[in-house]
């Protein structure tokens, strides 16, 4: 143990050495002028939900170490007029006083993100043990309580392009979410397309992390952010939470996450965008900023709030009156603009035509798309803007809501805020092999570990709008896009590698992204066993696995 911990303070040491004095200032500044906007609520409990809010034990019996998610307010984004080439790591230095809180923990696998894939990759580990025996230690790692899957943050219609197209993990999820309605007598696959509300998807997804609060063993869920991590000389990475800062060492890493934020800080190159050019933070090659002399090509797709609204038989509690904290009234007025078409088409939009379970609607709208290829930059590179980067599109979608509800419509209101948004892509991890388009244009299906089908191209791009190619596109995403150029140790199962146009098809759809993780899972179970590296995994050995498991590939 003394051995562990004299590593574990050298690294906080190395860590302090690695930290850019500018990006600390920076950090300093924009949390000051965060505590300098009105907050809005007090005592009053509002008629919505946050998604969501569970509560977990920090009793040995758990297995978590909580840290405190982030409340936002509704600061005005402003973005930097210029970029500089720091890397991602912009924490301050870990305080000494707490030295004295810290931990450190010894697993086999990280896995980085409560995203579908990161879950995918959990219980694609667990049912291994059935082939692979002496179960693995896994770390998951989030930055809150709250499930990240883009399904249990508001993506309430399934993106798919036919049931059929379900295997796997996701077919698991999908027919776990329909007993669960079934048995309260609720159809949850009205015209065979899965509805889902988002806290009943964040409860099943929990299930497989620590049977909703019950502890699962084995598993070890740290809640906090992550500050350093390495996998040259050692493989670890450092977390910072509630109680301190944990060392977790490990033997594989598995970055679950769109941002790429895990492989990023380990030195892995990275696509990011419309452009095919490669990047390395820890090299000091950043993804430059989007601007009008690149084309804004740097500029990832739009993010939204997928709000959850309820159509209520009389009059809603009014948008004004919600109490959430990343909502200030103070920002709508008389001046307020919103598209009179977009208003007079809400009757018959999507998000009214999709009826959710008791009601509800998933509001998913072209006019939702937060268009701003400042704000998508920053979210993917700046992990320490995203509260009030989280906070400003939550009060600009809630603000529209309420023109909405004050403009006709006066029985919609609002019953669910997500914690985060939805990120249709952030970067593309380079792999051993990139997945392009072409080839699911010509049926490629060497090596397939994930199988999906929609759309052929669609892209939310936050200067050019949205564009879509509705030919179906048949993904067969192959395996050495999981794995990594230069990182034997680590696997990516969102950010893989593909060109840009392929990463605008199926491949970022739920199903296959759930799936691409339940695949990183069995690789890191064969990996584990035969005592090698992510790299030397023979892909018959998983195609099998994979197939055992129930994947269509």
């Amino acid at each position: 143990m003394e051995t562990k911990m004299r590593g574990f303070l050298s690294r906080l040491r190395r860590l302090g050495r690695l930290l850019p004095t500018a990006g600390a200032i920076a950090l300093l500044t924009l949390s000051l002028a965060l505590l300098l906007v009105p907050s809005v609520g007090g005592a009053y409990q509002p008629p919505f939900q946050v998604v969501p809010r569970p509560t977990f034990s920090n009793s040995t019996s758990t297995d978590t170490i909580v840290a405190p998610t982030t409340t936002s307010t509704t600061a005005p984004y402003h973005p930097t007029t210029t970029s500089t080439s720091a890397p991602i790591i912009t924490t301050s230095t870990v305080p000494d006083q707490e030295l004295e809180h810290t931990h450190v923990q010894d697993v086999d696998v990280i896995i980085y993100g409560t995203t579908s894939s990161g879950i995918g990759a959990l219980r694609g580990l667990q049912l291994a043990r059935g082939v692979f025996p002496n179960p693995l230690k896994v770390a998951v790692i989030a930055g809150g309580p709250h499930m990240e899957s883009t399904i249990a943050q508001g993506l309430a219609v399934e993106d798919l392009y036919g049931s059929g197209a379900a295997s796997g993990f996701y077919k698991e999820l999908r027919d776990s979410i329909v007993r669960d309605y079934a048995a309260a007598g609720i159809n949850a696959l009205p015209g065979g397309r899965l509805t889902v509300e988002p806290e009943v998807a964040s409860r099943i997804l929990r299930w497989y992390v620590d049977y909703n609060g019950k502890g699962r063993p084995g598993v070890i869920f740290l809640q906090g952010r992550l500050l350093h991590a390495d996998d040259l000389d050692s493989r670890y990475a450092l977390v910072q939470t509630e109680a301190g800062v944990v060392s977790v060492n490990t033997r594989y890493f598995i970055d679950a996450s769109p941002e790429g934020d895990l492989a990023r800080m380990l030195g892995a190159d990275y696509r990011i965008g419309r452009s095919e050019d490669t990047y390395n933070d820890a090299q000091g090659r950043t993804a430059p900023r989007p601007t009008r002399d690149n084309d804004w090509a740097t500029s990832p797709q739009s993010m939204s709030i997928l709000l959850t609204l309820q159509v209520h038989q009389g009059n809603a509690p009014p948008v004004a009156g919600l109490g959430h904290p990343s909502y200030n009234p103070l920002t709508y007025g008389p001046d307020f603009k919103f598209s009179e078409w977009a208003r007079t088409s809400f009757a018959t939009s999507w998000t009214m035509r999709y009826v959710l379970p008791n009601n509800k609607r998933e509001l998913n709208e072209a006019w939702g798309d937060y268009s701003d290829p400042d704000v998508s930059y920053d979210w993917v590179m700046h992990p320490e803007m995203r509260a009030p980067l989280r906070a400003t599109i939550q009060n600009w979608i809630l603000n529209k809501v309420r023109y909405l509800q004050e403009h006709g419509y006066p029985w919609v209101g609002v019953v669910t805020v997500p914690t985060r948004p939805y990120v249709r892509d952030g970067v593309r991890i380079l792999g051993l092999t990139t997945y392009t388009q072409e080839q699911i244009l010509t049926g490629h299906t060497e090596d397939s570990i994930a199988y999906g089908v929609y759309a052929l191209f669609d892209r939310h791009d936050t200067i050019y709008g949205s564009t879509q190619d509705s030919r179906p596109g048949y993904v067969h995403v192959p395996m050495r896009s999981l794995q990594v150029q230069g990182h034997p140790w680590l696997l990516v199962s969102t950010a893989v590698s593909t060109d840009s146009r392929a990463q605008c098809s199926a491949v970022r759809m739920e199903p296959v992204r759930a799936n691409m993780g339940g695949a990183a899972g069995i690789m890191v179970a064969i990996a584990a066993h035969s005592h090698i590296s992510t790299h030397d995994i023979p892909y018959s050995v998983v195609r099998r696995e994979l197939q055992r498991q129930g994947y269509s590939l």
